[in-house]
Order: C-alpha cells, then sequence, then structure tokens
C-alpha cells in the first residue's frame, strides 16, 4: 500500500470506536495513530478521547494537515483554491478543505462545525481529499451492494464504494454501511 493510502488509513483509524472515551486507540488502531501523530497530522486536542464523536471541524482539521504535508513534499494537483465563507464557522481548517472541495457547507452559508461527521460524509471527505494527490488511484470503485445501500445519498455512493474498495472504511456488519451514523458512534469504519 503506497504511503499516502497509509496515512489516509491512518486519518480515519483516528475516529474508530475503541470504549468509552478511551483516552488512548484500541491496541489494533494504536500503531497507524501513532504514525499520524509522529508526522504531525494529529492536532493536540484530538489526542485523547478516541472514541468521541469527531465532529465536521476535527475532521476537517485532519484533512488540513494531511494535505499540508503532501503539499509540503510537492504532491498534490495545483489548483487554485476557491473563496469561501461560512456564517457559522471561521476555523482556517473548515475555511481550506472548503476552498480546495474537500468539504461542502450544509446549505444556507452554514457549515455545522460541531456536528458529528457522518460515515458517508467522511467517506467523501477522504475520497476527495485523495483526489488531490498526484499519484492517487481515485478511479471509480465496482458498487458494492450494502444491506442499506438505499440509504446512501447520491452523493456520496461513489465515495462510499472507492472508500470500501481501498479498505479505507468497512461496512458494519450484517453488510452494512450505516451512511448516517456518525463517527465513530457505534459502529466502526
Amino acid at each position: 500500500m503506497k504511503r499516502w493510502m497509509l496515512f489516509l488509513l491512518a486519518a480515519a483509524l483516528l475516529v474508530l470506536p475503541v470504549g468509552a472515551y478511551a483516552s488512548l486507540p484500541s491496541g489494533w488502531a494504536a500503531e497507524g495513530v501513532q504514525a499520524a501523530a509522529t508526522a504531525g497530522l494529529v492536532p493536540e486536542s484530538l489526542q485523547t478521547n478516541y472514541d468521541a464523536p469527531i465532529t465536521r471541524a476535527e475532521f476537517c482539521a485532519l484533512a488540513s494537515a494531511l494535505y499540508a504535508v503532501w503539499e509540503d513534499a510537492g504532491q498534490v494537483r495545483q489548483q487554485a483554491p476557491q473563496p469561501v465563507s461560512f456564517t457559522d464557522c471561521e476555523d482556517e481548517a473548515v475555511l481550506r478543505c472548503a476552498s480546495l472541495g474537500i468539504v461542502n457547507g450544509i446549505g444556507g452559508g452554514r457549515f455545522d462545525p460541531d456536528a458529528p461527521i457522518r460515515r458517508q460524509e467522511a467517506a467523501s471527505m477522504l475520497h476527495r481529499l485523495a483526489l488531490l494527490r498526484t499519484d492517487a488511484d481515485t478511479s471509480p470503485a465496482m458498487p458494492h451492494v450494502f444491506s442499506d445501500g438505499a440509504d446512501l445519498r447520491a452523493w456520496s455512493r461513489s465515495d462510499v464504494y472507492w472508500a470500501y474498495e481501498n479498505g479505507i472504511m468497512l461496512g458494519t456488519g450484517d453488510n452494512g454501511f450505516n451512511p448516517t451514523a456518525p463517527t465513530p458512534g457505534s459502529n466502526p469504519f
């Protein structure tokens, strides 16, 4: 697996459940989380409570940090950031992610930064982030027939399939994806 994919996976591991607001990641996630923290991808505010639902703004902080590493290494596609503003959020990481097309608002000029990110939103953000890499294989994935696939929003389908096919996000049991569940909530990636 390419190194950039490992960083995406490590970022995803940061939002997995491990117990009642555990201060440390679970054993199976510890190595990936440590790699992300060592690479400077984990803001200090996210280095505890590993199973608390991650907010939309916190997920943007992770995505923005990863993008910055790639940008410093010259591994991102050149594109002009688009001017963006939200009436309910002035967070630098959120605005950067929105200006790069990694994340969208919720309508009406709002972002809702403190809302928990939903699984289908996380898949979309991770896919859009990967699309910015110069060496990313972001070719469309074959659709997976999830038992709750009808619940996937149209805008998230290709992103969810890509994240699933690349092993970044997994199903939640009984062949479900649970697209509207908060991340982490009670269902792992």
